[in-house]
């Protein structure tokens, strides 16, 4: 997944950040993608850990750190359930 990770296709690192298997290494690297679509199918992996979803949340693509404000809040509201 890791090599996956820095391929040259968009569609195969769109495809592995939807995966949820990923380890903290993948994601990390998913979250600079240049491609924006990349890192929004990280965003919403459930998977992600929430301390990244917290650094996304500061990107410089209005879209992006809309998207993971969104999704930490509904992170958050879910795990005080």
């Amino acid at each position: 997944m890791e090599e996956l990770a820095t391929d040259d296709n968009d569609d195969v690192r769109f495809t592995i950040a939807m995966k949820k298997k990923c380890n903290r290494v993948t994601y990390e690297k998913l979250l600079k993608d240049k491609n924006y679509s990349v890192r929004l199918a990280v965003i919403r992996n459930k998977k992600l850990p929430i301390d990244l979803l917290e650094k996304i949340s500061n990107d410089m693509n209005d879209e992006i750190h809309e998207d993971a404000k969104k999704f930490l809040a509904m992170r958050i509201w879910d795990a005080s359930k």
